[in-house]
């Protein structure tokens, strides 16, 4: 991570979960984070406590709307210049059934899954190639349900939301080769994780992981030689099933 010492990573969904262990683990290692996120005060308090072992600035921001991105942007670039990092994890779920359903809560996941986390990316990315930046990687939170259709009602929405974020993914890593971009791509999935998104889910005892062992992985896919990409990084915990068999413990599938 030593490259890393200094530079720049602008994380979204900062403020709890995932993203704030995100954060944590960056400036832990040297790098200047800008945490966005919409609740302001989670952010000033994870600034006054990060502050005192490294560089954090909170920049309270709602992905979903394309000025207040491009303003957290500018205040990198004048205060503390390139962008290196990109770490796009700002996300929500929930349970609506396509069928019966009003179609309000699919809007609001595809707004911040996708439309959210395209225009973060193509905000970035155009920083990156205007200022040449030569050392720079973009990390994308996705989720196992990116990969295959779990057997479970009204997650129809989130499920599409996490398959089209694989598409695009590896649509952008090929743009950026085409370009002859030294920008690498990943994409790291999780499975079950201990968030605010996964309490409803916690009575079940199922295998789970915490958010520092998904902020362990980023710094897993930062570490390696710039000449190697972890373009796909599925982290998992120990005997989770997402395969339609049933657990002997719980009678569960997962």
């Amino acid at each position: 991570m030593d490259k890393w010492t200094g530079r720049v990573a602008m994380v979204t969904g900062a403020s709890s979960g995932i993203g704030e262990a995100i954060t944590r683990e960056l400036v832990e290692k040297g790098m200047k984070v800008a945490a966005l996120a919409r609740r302001t005060e989670r952010l000033q308090n994870l600034e006054q406590e990060l502050n005192k072992f490294g560089t954090i600035k909170g920049i309270t921001c709602d992905i979903t709307k394309p000025k207040e991105i491009k303003l957290a942007i500018n205040w990198i670039e004048s205060n503390w210049g390139d962008i290196n990092v990109l770490v796009n994890n700002a996300g929500i779920n929930g349970l609506e059934p396509l069928i019966g359903g009003t179609g309000e809560l699919m809007s609001k996941i595809f707004e911040t899954n996708v439309i959210g986390m395209s225009t973060c990316t193509r905000e970035v990315t155009a920083h990156m190639m205007k200022r040449q930046v030569k050392l720079g990687h973009i990390i994308n939170i996705n989720s196992t349900f990116g990969h295959f259709i779990p057997a479970a009602e009204g997650c129809g929405s989130y499920v599409a939301s996490k398959h089209a974020i694989t598409t695009l993914i590896k649509i952008l890593k090929d743009e950026l080769a085409i370009e002859n971009s030294p920008v690498r791509v990943t994409s790291i999935s999780p499975g079950f994780v201990e968030t605010e998104m996964s309490k409803d889910y916690l009575k079940y005892n199922l295998p789970i992981i915490s958010p520092k062992d998904v902020s362990n992985c980023v710094t897993i896919v930062l570490s390696t030689p710039l000449n190697v990409n972890i373009t796909e990084l599925t982290v998992q915990p120990t005997g989770e099933l997402f395969n339609g068999r049933v657990r002997k413990d719980t009678g569960r599938a997962n």
